[in-house]
């Protein structure tokens, strides 16, 4: 027997939620498909796939990374559930087309512009021009010259990036910059809260005050590594190996952080006990404000 042919299509959808107030409060839920494979792209060829990279605004735009059928083989594309555009594209051989390489990770401030990654730097468009935030051969703060490896973007238009330094006196380091200036949060040689200095950093994320939580690695002190915030002036320990946990034992490890609008980090972190070796749990720092 000949099995039907099963065709799957794959789309972006925009979820809007009304609250009517009737005699009974009950919520509407209406679905809006901003994209969907072999759909026509604004500029040219159409969706060939989408990447899982997506960002809403309190304003209800939407951005997303889509695979294209060409003449350009990626594209990152804004909406707001009627029009869509194009706001950088990458892949076209085609020296005049004036594509990026490739181009990924798109965010979308409050304002609507789309934070992405075109390769060789971290860029902002509102689709008209296209900004560098931050590129390779950048001079770093200090001297030398930059080479990011990582980033995340705040709603403000704030990058946190991770970066390697050449030609300077660090070796790599956690920056913030807003495309104008660019301010060291925490570089390698420097002394760490935990005594010490700093040794190497991973991927960092950034708050809506422009603070930066990380994890380090550090050395001479009284912890290998932990998990740090910073804004540009202050460091401040948050999570550190052999840490007391909360229900007793030491932190042994931890895994990436997130940070909130408010500057609280949450992290999974395992703790070793004398009567449970290991025990995963997430775990809160937070900075009261005034």
């Amino acid at each position: 027997m000949k099995l039907p042919r099963l065709i799957c299509c794959a789309f972006i959808a925009l979820i809007l939620s009304q609250f009517l107030l009737t005699t009974v409060v009950r919520a509407q839920v209406r679905h809006t498909v901003i994209a969907a494979t072999g759909d026509a792209a604004p500029a040219g060829g159409n969706y060939f796939g989408f990447l899982n990279t997506l960002a809403v605004n309190a304003r209800g735009q939407v951005t997303f990374n889509a695979r294209l059928s060409g003449p350009s083989t990626t594209g990152v594309f804004v909406s707001d559930g009627n029009t869509t555009s194009a706001i950088a594209l990458g892949g076209n051989p085609d020296p005049t087309a004036g594509n990026f390489n490739f181009v990924s990770l798109p965010f979308l401030t409050t304002r609507g512009d789309v934070i992405f990654d075109g390769g060789a730097g971290i860029f902002r468009s509102e689709g008209k021009r296209t900004v560098a935030l931050v590129q390779n051969g950048d001079a770093a703060p200090g001297g030398g010259s930059l080479t990011r490896t990582s980033h995340a973007a705040n709603s403000q238009g704030l990058i946190a990036f991770g970066a390697f330094v050449t030609g300077g006196v660090i070796n790599e380091g956690i920056f913030r910059t807003d495309g104008t200036q660019t301010v060291p949060i925490a570089v390698d040689g420097t002394p760490a809260p935990t005594g010490g200095t700093f040794l190497f950093f991973s991927s960092p994320v950034i708050d809506e005050f422009g603070q930066a939580a990380f994890f380090a690695g550090t050395i001479g002190g009284s912890a290998d590594f932990g998990i740090y915030r910073g804004d540009g002036e202050n460091i401040t320990n948050i999570f550190a190996a052999n840490q007391t946990a909360p229900g007793g034992g030491t932190f042994v490890d931890f895994g990436e952080p997130v940070i909130n609008r408010h500057g609280q980090v949450l992290v999974l972190a395992l703790s070793k006990t004398q009567r449970v070796p290991q025990v995963s749990f997430a775990a809160t720092g937070q900075m009261l404000w005034p």
